[in-house]
């Protein structure tokens, strides 16, 4: 009953805070999730058997080590909460364009690489924090601004805004913190952006263990942000060397390559490729027993 009334309040809050369109591809995601999880669960378990993906865990990377964030990120097209297997080109294909016209050419179901240093959000991040340079006076202020067109739309974006420089300070002041920390004590620690005086995002914040930053593993594994982008930008710009992060997606031929280490009971079973790539963080509880 509990979870009833959760999964209510959330969708409440959901349709107050985003548009109705925004609203029903969320419910979307959150109905075919719940349709699909125990199948897809026992698909990875008889086929990964102990290294099939798990939605909860949590690996620690450093944040310099993202060099791509995904465009048409996944988090948008499939229920986060969960954890998937895909094959495909996601992983390798570039695009050159601006983000804003990056999907243009893309098929149904297609997704890409965009370099994060291109990302208007991460410009923005360093330019205000590095160099001091105002919210208003970035490209990134007039391109969002340019699209409200009423008072209180221009107000949430600036109340966002606030919440950025919030975020910095805390993490500045009190390190990188996993969610379940913060999720004690939000007022104190460094809360979401969308938090505000009232509290409103408090309902977003049930099961902080599923709110950590997003990341998707390529075939070689490449580490790929997807979502929670302003604590990533942040993070980056601070210069931490390690924070949690949540796999969303990893793609196919990378979790093979995790099953053979996980198979090896010495390191000469193991190919060339799976032994480079021993000291990644999604293979270091896989490697202990060889």
């Amino acid at each position: 009953m509990k979870t009833i009334k959760r999964y209510f309040l959330k969708a409440v809050w959901l349709y107050k805070e985003k548009n109705i369109v925004a609203f029903l591809r969320d419910l979307k995601l959150f109905l075919y999730y719940q349709i699909t999880k125990y199948p897809r669960y026992l698909f990875y378990k008889l086929k990964y058997k102990d290294v099939a993906p798990t939605p909860q865990k949590i690996i620690y990377i450093n944040p310099s080590d993202i060099e791509y964030i995904q465009r048409k990120p996944f988090h948008r097209y499939m229920y986060p909460k969960g954890s998937y297997i895909l094959d495909g080109e996601w992983d390798v294909k570039l695009i050159n364009k601006e983000r804003k016209d990056g999907c243009k050419h893309f098929k149904k179901g297609e997704h890409g690489l965009v370099l994060l240093e291109k990302y208007d959000l991460y410009i923005a991040i360093k330019k205000h924090f590095l160099k001091g340079v105002p919210w208003e006076e970035t490209e990134y202020y007039e391109k969002k601004a340019s699209r409200y067109n009423s008072k209180d739309s221009i107000q949430k974006f600036e109340s966002k805004l606030k919440g950025i420089d919030r975020l910095y300070e805390s993490i500045k002041s009190h390190g990188y913190l996993s969610q379940s920390k913060i999720h004690e004590n939000p007022n104190k620690y460094a809360p979401s952006v969308y938090w505000n005086e009232n509290n409103s995002g408090e309902i977003a914040r049930t099961e902080p263990k599923y709110r950590e930053v997003m990341v998707n593993i390529g075939r070689d594994g490449k580490i790929i942000f997807d979502e929670g982008r302003h604590r990533l930008c942040t993070a980056k710009v601070l210069e931490i060397d390690k924070i949690p992060v949540r796999v969303l997606v990893r793609h196919k031929k990378w979790q093979e390559l995790r099953k053979e280490v996980a198979n090896a009971e010495s390191l000469d079973e193991l190919s060339e490729k799976a032994l480079k790539h021993l000291n990644h963080p999604d293979m270091e509880d896989l490697k202990k027993d060889i």
